[in-house]
């Protein structure tokens, strides 16, 4: 019987460590990709964007006009919206004529739901896009959080006053593509209303990734590893992100690993 006890002594063990390690995990940063499967797509053919006004940054969502799709928020889970991927476009979907003559035009909204982990009091929740084109307004529960018109440019916006931990969210993205140019110089530049864009190319999506990450009010914020006429000296620069309403004080650990063998 001696060996059986051992062996229920060292799985208590086991899971006392794992146990202990998912606390661990939940207290620091906790990221969820949200790129490919699991989103839906709806072609928004009667918003009539080209009256639009477009607002520049800095700026402040609760000022900005109230928009939903045409045929309204429940128009994802009907047959209409069909099923995607992120990273994609509008075009790579809804083209049906090749060439520019099928160019996509307009407004696409790209919805999913997502899960909002259990996080510790203090911690914030960040949405975060690699790339969109060309503009984006992003809802949370069908409440405008965060709006880009700058586009293919990476950007992340705070939704923690907009979710509650534990429990499923409504992520919607509204995606306006004024066109834009077919060939690779990009000379011309772009027509939206009564409004001229700078050049780009001619389709609209969220055209990067993806993710939710959940962090602690003091984190690592960027790093940034800069080269030295050394070939084996670099520079790295740290950024950190102190939410509190304190100076803090913490340890930063680096662990250098030789390229392509962690």
């Amino acid at each position: 019987m001696k060996p059986k006890h051992n062996i229920l002594s060292i799985l208590l063990f086991l899971a006392c460590i794992l146990f202990s390690f998912t606390l661990y995990a939940q207290s620091g940063r906790i990221s969820i990709d949200l790129s490919g499967r699991g989103w839906k797509l709806w072609y928004d053919k009667e918003a009539n964007w080209k009256s639009e006004s477009l607002v520049m940054p800095p700026l402040d969502v609760r000022t900005l006009p109230i928009v939903i799709p045409s045929s309204g928020w429940n128009i994802f889970s009907t047959n209409d919206a069909l099923e995607v991927k992120v990273p994609g476009t509008a075009e790579e979907y809804l083209q049906t004529i090749s060439g520019p003559e099928g160019d996509i035009h307009g407004v696409s909204w790209w919805s999913r739901m997502i899960q909002i982990p259990s996080f510790n009091k203090g911690m914030k929740v960040y949405l975060k896009f690699e790339s969109i084109r060309s503009r984006a307004e992003i809802f949370i529960n069908r409440q405008l959080v965060d709006y880009q018109i700058v586009d293919n440019t990476p950007f992340e916006v705070d939704i923690t006053p907009y979710v509650q931990k534990g429990t499923t969210a409504e992520l919607a993205v509204r995606i306006t593509d004024a066109g834009g140019n077919y060939d690779w110089r990009d000379g011309a530049l772009i027509t939206w209303g009564d409004k001229t864009l700078p050049p780009g190319h001619a389709f609209g999506g969220i055209t990067g990734k993806v993710c939710m990450e959940v962090r602690p009010a003091v984190h690592v914020a960027d790093i940034y590893m800069q080269n030295t006429p050394e070939l084996t000296t670099v520079n790295a620069i740290v950024s950190i992100d102190n939410q509190l309403s304190r100076v803090d004080e913490r340890d930063v650990l680096f662990t250098i690993y030789e390229w392509n063998n962690p």
